[in-house]
């Protein structure tokens, strides 16, 4: 979701007492060109405790700020993360200041401040449309969700599966898919099963958990693939892993058998025990049989 992406250029060796990097950050990130991006990767190492200094977020809030003082903008976005719980109005400000100097992160804060926190679909659905244009996946995979659904604006199924294909195009698992699912039953596209079928892998490849899920869904009952329940389980593992709790069940069922994946009574246990959480009385009955 909201977050920051840097390059950190770490100083090997000790560094001396004085001055303070907050004073200095070529201590810290020497080449990282001008001031305002040496004090942004030094947010970003106060922020991550890389570079050898401690975490701190006062620190990084600091550094950040005098970044996006002289106009670094993705500093302005990650200094409204930071102060976002404790001040939004501050936060949002910021977003708006990063999205009005084309910082595709800022656009996408603020979209989703409007979205959420402010029930503003249309301003929403510009701004995912403006991070979407500056390659900002999970922007495209958002509007594309708003056009499939006609939040914000007219709905536009079509339209709507150009911008999941954008995001999986970004590495957005989301994106790749729900064009997989649009696909699979000819929603706003020609039906194209195969192409479904690498579209939802993809998706799991990138870490989206509804897309393993379904994958394993496909290998239990052989649609579009041949049957297979050691793919099935593996498949399985991997959506209930990822926080698809309806993967979790067949996820135990695999660790407890040794189906495609390795057998283990513990993670059998962990997964049905989710599932169970999630209000799946099959999983419940079988934990309490489990030895």
């Amino acid at each position: 979701m909201r977050g920051l992406v840097a390059l950190l250029m770490v100083l090997g060796g000790c560094a001396s007492a004085a001055p303070a990097p907050d004073d200095d950050p070529t201590l810290v990130v020497p080449d990282a060109g001008s001031p305002g991006e040496r004090h942004y990767q030094l947010g970003v190492a106060y922020e991550t405790g890389q570079a050898g200094l401690t975490k701190s977020p006062q620190q990084a809030a600091r550094a950040y700020a005098k970044a996006c003082d002289v106009g670094h903008l993705r500093a302005c976005t990650n200094l409204g993360v930071l102060v976002e719980a404790a001040s939004p109005p501050e936060a949002h400000s910021l977003y708006r200041k990063a999205c009005d100097g084309g910082e595709a992160e800022g656009c996408y804060n603020l979209a989703l401040v409007h979205e959420a926190d402010a029930g503003d679909a249309t301003q929403a659905r510009a701004l995912f449309k403006r991070a979407c244009e500056s390659k900002h996946g999970p922007a495209c995979y958002n509007l594309g969700a708003m056009l499939f659904n006609g939040a914000g604006g007219p709905q536009d199924q079509a339209a709507a599966a150009t911008h999941f294909a954008r995001a999986c195009e970004l590495n957005d698992g989301g994106g790749c898919y729900n064009l997989g699912q649009m696909l699979a039953v000819g929603a706003g596209v020609a039906k194209d099963d195969p192409r479904a079928i690498a579209l939802t892998k993809q998706g799991c490849e990138l870490k989206m958990p509804l897309a393993c899920t379904a994958m394993a869904a496909r290998y239990l009952h052989g649609h579009g693939v041949e049957k297979s329940i050691g793919s099935a389980g593996a498949y399985s593992v991997r959506g209930c892993d990822g926080g698809d709790t309806r993967a979790c069940f067949m996820a135990g069922s695999a660790h407890f058998k040794g189906v495609g994946v390795d057998k283990d009574i513990a993670r059998a246990r962990v997964a049905f025990k989710r599932a169970c959480d999630a209000g799946d009385t099959r999983s419940c009955e079988t934990l309490k049989a489990l030895p």
